[in-house]
């Protein structure tokens, strides 16, 4: 019999072979994987197969009669097997001691904790991890509160009632947002690999999940940073004093023989800020089929910003980790400077009222609900992979439940404390206008009065009232002079658009008028970077570190790796820079992440709750925070947080169904912006954004099942019973090796029926039928299988787990 141990083969357990089944299955022993090599104690130390005496089994199955060899008696072998196991577990110890001087990751070698070098087990001391604790809450802090803290949230409070937003907002964070957020950073933490590495560990079936997020995050960036560009634009802008959106350009108008320089027709029938935002930033075109170029001046600050990001990237959590403590704490200082300034400004209780009163008769519409889960499920960054490839880097040691919580209740204030200061900002804005309809309401009045010789009358007009006789005889006046009456709405000054149109139109003109706007300017737009650069930088880590952990380019250093990761996000984001970009931000924001996300998120869950297990995932929960997880998470992230987003899924999907894609065009002409359909290839080009990502998911599964690929799986080494046992009661497909030996699957029909779980629980039977009744305290030596051409025997260790020598 060849020596498996002078041949140093990999040792591994039959029980620690990796599930190919669909579903999780308890597994008959609890083996754990040890390394042999030659610095071990036992190195030098085998175990024949030994020539043992079994009862008949009754399924006629396997004896080991006519292996000859060796003939040792039971005490030997028992001997044997406890001087292994205690070699082999003084080994392990004083590796573990050693390795604790070097690095606090290690795993306790108490036989209770043994399962979790083979469960959710850590990629080595090697990896990177945060300098404290301190640098991992502000990078998650940083990524949380991105840019739709700012502009997307207050939009929803006000779409939705104002205060009663915030009852279906808290529950669905409470519900969905944080169970996910927590489920995340334990399965990053625990198994210390990036969202591919993760999902394929837990079942190779499952690796198109992690590669599902990291199309999504790649996806995702390439428009992000287009945003951070346009805020680049804006910040250096705000260096002029006056600023350039504060007044409208001028253009020469030549009536008869007189020349007179006037505003631009479009700039006067709209105002100063969108004809900047549309006409000057973006030099927007007619249509998303009219490209018109490259806007260079938006390219410019594109590149900037990607050459900027990969220089805060290239060395990893040694610069990330300490650039945080300034992106992550200024936009906060930043809000409460502007929160100060906004509650002196005049008409801000007018805002408040709008964000604080409720309408609780909105709980009502199921539309409302929809919003809050939305918002809590894209505002957390659940389901990018890049919370698990942030916690990845945390030790294994550590309060993750803490962790989540936090930061979720932190995103959570950050987005109501943004609200209170743009809704004090809208109604100071919403104040100024209506003086300016009011005043020129009034010298509208007094035109028509003075023509009809009413004059006098003017005293006894009230401006801001909309009815009563005054208001009668001005609508008869404007009529004989074919005018029409100004008429002047508060309310309609008090609304405002979401996304862009609130940072770059809304804010900017209420900025206008505010003293020292220059510097006002330039805080605004700071933090809008600060801001958008956190988040992109989760993004982007989304993507680089299951590439690093998956070894595809092994010869690059990570920096090289972040540089070809930036420079390929930087060529393919040039076309959302054309005079036509606008309209594709709207295509990527619209389609490449809200559905991808939920699906992703939906089999994340099903796949820890019943595929991977919850009671295992609770086990690991206990191990790293001394603590097992609550009833209510189990509950959660079985039931709640499933249905949940099932539920939010479904109505989204209905509400896409309901109307054909499109998109917001500007007409000059018109001097706002309308809706437009997509041309054919717009619509075919939403539905790839839409099931790029999520194609991976069934597609990995399909390839893994039927033996396609295997790249990237945990290694299945070939293990068949030894030809000298009787091998009368298994089938041909049962006898053939996993892998041939080319290491390429055999594409037998057969096999490709028989799932590989299946075939490998159905061996266990047939070795389990042929146990011996003696057991000792190391568990009856039961077992001999040959791996990779190599002999095996197992010995079963009396704290449940196992190996192979």
């Amino acid at each position: 019999m060849p020596s498996a141990l002078a041949n140093k083969p990999r040792a591994r357990s039959l029980d620690s072979l990796p599930s190919y089944s669909g579903s999780a299955i308890a597994s008959p022993t609890n083996l754990g994987v040890v390394n042999c090599n030659d610095d071990s104690p036992s190195s030098g130390l085998l175990i024949p197969s030994p020539e043992m005496e079994r009862a008949a089994s009754s399924t006629g199955g396997l004896s080991s009669n006519n292996s000859k060899d060796v003939s040792l008696n039971t005490s030997q072998l028992r001997s044997f097997a406890n001087q292994l196991s205690s070699s082999l577990r003084s080994n392990r110890s004083s590796k573990s001691e050693n390795q604790n001087h070097e690095d606090h990751n290690h795993f306790p070698l108490h036989p209770r904790h043994h399962h979790h070098r083979h469960g959710m087990g850590h990629q080595g001391n090697k990896r990177e991890s945060w300098k404290s604790r301190s640098e991992f809450i502000l990078m998650l802090i940083g990524y949380t509160v991105g840019l739709g803290n700012v502009w997307m949230f207050p939009s929803l409070c006000h779409k939705n009632g104002g205060a009663s937003f915030l009852i279906p907002y808290g529950i669905m964070l409470a519900l969905e947002g944080i169970p996910l957020y927590y489920m995340e950073l334990c399965i990053g933490q625990k198994m210390r690999k990036g969202s591919v590495g993760v999902w394929n560990e837990i079942s190779p079936y499952l690796g198109g999940v992690g590669i599902a997020s990291v199309v999504v995050c790649f996806l995702v960036s390439l428009y992000y940073n287009v945003i951070i560009a346009w805020c680049v634009f804006y910040f250096f802008k705000s260096f002029q004093n006056p600023l350039p959106w504060s007044e409208c350009p001028l253009e020469p108008v030549t009536l008869g023989n007189v020349t007179a320089m006037k505003p631009v027709l479009e700039c006067a029938q709209t105002s100063p800020t969108e004809y900047f935002w549309y006409r000057t930033t973006l030099q927007i075109s007619t249509g998303i089929e009219d490209s018109g170029g490259i806007n260079w001046k938006l390219c410019g600050c594109l590149v900037g910003t990607w050459i900027l990001i990969w220089l805060c990237m290239m060395k990893g959590r040694r610069v990330t980790g300490k650039i945080v403590y300034v992106t992550a704490t200024l936009p906060l200082i930043l809000l409460i400077i502007f929160f100060f300034r906004g509650v002196h400004l005049q008409g801000y209780q007018e805002g408040l009222a709008l964000l604080f009163i409720p309408e609780f008769n909105r709980l009502k519409d199921p539309l409302v609900w929809l919003d809050a889960a939305v918002q809590i499920f894209y505002s957390l960054g659940v389901a990018y992979g890049s919370l698990i490839a942030f916690s990845s880097y945390n030790p294994i040691k550590n309060d993750s439940t803490k962790d989540a919580i936090t930061v979720c209740l932190i995103n959570c204030a950050t987005s109501i404390y943004a609200s209170v200061v743009v809704f004090c900002f809208i109604g100071f804005q919403a104040e100024d206008k209506m003086q300016e309809c009011l005043q020129d309401k009034k010298e509208q009045t007094m035109r028509l009065l003075n023509h009809t010789g009413m004059a006098s009358m003017a005293h006894s007009f009230d401006f801001k009232m909309q009815g009563g006789p005054e208001h009668e005889i001005l609508q008869n006046v404007s009529k004989l002079f074919n005018e029409t009456l100004i008429t002047c709405n508060k309310t309609e000054f008090l609304m405002f658009p979401a996304g862009t149109g609130l940072a770059f139109i809304v804010f900017t003109e209420a900025i206008n008028k505010m003293p020292f706007a220059s510097l006002w300017s330039v805080m605004f737009f700071l933090m809008l970077i600060t801001v958008g650069i956190d988040t992109e930088f989760g993004m982007l880590e989304g993507v680089v570190t299951p590439v690093i952990d998956q070894k595809l380019f092994p010869k690059l250093k990570k920096e090289y790796i972040s540089g070809l990761v930036c420079l390929v996000c930087c060529l393919l984001g040039l076309p959302l820079v054309q005079y036509s970009g606008e309209y594709w931000v709207q295509l990527y924001i619209n389609y490449c992440s809200g559905i991808p996300l939920l699906i992703i998120a939906l089999v994340e869950c099903i796949a820890i709750s019943y595929v991977y297990g919850i009671d295992r995932f609770s086990d690991d929960i206990k191990y790293m925070t001394n603590k097992p997880p609550r009833f209510i998470w189990r509950w959660c992230w079985k039931v709640i947080s499933p249905v949940s987003i099932f539920a939010v899924l479904a109505m989204s999907i209905r509400g896409m169904s309901k109307d054909a894609p499109s998109y917001n065009t500007w007409d000059g002409e018109k001097g706002k912006t309308v809706p437009s359909p997509y041309p054919p290839w717009g619509k075919f080009l939403a539905i790839c954004l839409t099931f790029v990502s999520i194609f991976f998911i069934p597609a990995v599964a399909l390839l893994r099942y039927f033996r396609v690929i295997h790249k990237g799986t945990p290694e299945l080494p070939a293990v068949v019973l030894d030809d000298s046992f009787h091998m009368n009661d298994l089938n041909s497909s049962e006898r053939q090796p996993l892998h041939s030996g080319n290491d390429k699957p055999k594409k037998t029909k057969k096999l490709r029926k028989l799932s590989l779980a299946r075939r490998k629980f159905r061996l266990e039977e047939k070795l389990a039928a042929e146990s011996s009744p003696q057991t000792n305290k190391n568990g009856p030596l039961n077992r001999v299988i040959t791996a990779n051409g190599q002999l095996y025997q197992l010995v079963n260790q009396h704290n449940g787990a196992g190996m192979f020598v």
